[in-house]
């Protein structure tokens, strides 16, 4: 396998051979004789490593093989040269080269969009549906909040899991935190902006409240954003590694 993994949970019970998709680090744990069925294993950042076990997060000291109660709950991560506060419980790529590579690409698309909504626009409202919205938006705030853009920003953000809005409060990484049902919730979008979603699963409720010019998903196996909406005209589209990232327009 090309690329390995960060964050795993770890499962004696199945003939795994972890060298094939675990990253170096998270190995090194495993191979320590420390780790325990279920346990989850997270190498968030350089060769540090944090497990949770029975609802207690420990962190790995390597030089002494030995298991620390901490009872932080957010950890700085580098993202194209940002912190980032996670958790380990909430949502993230877990594959650090292909999680990159997405970043990058998702943050340049929104630099295009951006560039050329500014040019008509006075505001522009972005909304985040799930996932990691939160990232987009910290980075987008670090990158477009200086004098003279600082008001032009709304950063709505939107999911039905707590734990990711709290993650984006932590970042202050937006205007509005919404904790939501996808199935019901309306949106009440304006034109004059982004979406980003970033879900398995898109469902038509969600489809049918987008009302900002462009959109961008970011699934790996969705296809109902394909068929059940038709004033969505596709820009352009890319797969990286099972993972779909569509760019739309709205007519």
């Amino acid at each position: 396998m090309k690329y390995k993994l960060n964050k795993i949970v770890f499962n004696k019970n199945v003939e795994n051979d972890y060298s094939d998709f675990s990253n170096i680090n998270i190995l090194n744990f495993i191979n320590s004789e420390l780790v325990e069925h279920n346990d989850k294993i997270w190498n968030y950042r350089d060769n540090i490593v944090l497990v949770e076990r029975d609802n207690q997060l420990h962190y790995w000291s390597q030089n002494n093989n030995s298991l620390n109660i901490i009872t932080e709950q957010y950890f700085l991560t580098e993202i194209l040269g940002y912190g980032i506060y996670k958790d380990i419980n909430i949502f993230s790529q877990n594959n650090d080269e292909v999680a990159n590579i997405i970043y990058n690409l998702v943050i340049n698309l929104l630099d295009d969009l951006i560039t050329e909504l500014l040019l008509d626009n006075i505001n522009i409202n972005l909304y985040g549906i799930g996932g990691e919205f939160y990232v987009y938006f910290r980075i987008l705030k670090y990158k477009y909040n200086n004098k003279s853009n600082i008001n032009r920003f709304i950063y709505n953000g939107f999911s039905n899991n707590e734990g990711i809005l709290k993650a984006a409060q932590k970042n202050n990484s937006c205007t509005t935190y919404n904790l939501i049902n996808y199935n019901t919730y309306d949106f009440n979008m304006k034109y004059n902006g982004i979406t980003i979603i970033n879900l398995s699963k898109i469902n038509k409720n969600i489809i049918n409240n987008l009302k900002t010019k462009y959109v961008i998903a970011i699934t790996c196996k969705d296809k109902t954003i394909f068929n059940n909406y038709t004033a969505l005209a596709l820009k352009k589209i890319f797969n990286l590694n099972n993972v779909k990232i569509t760019v739309f327009k709205i007519n």
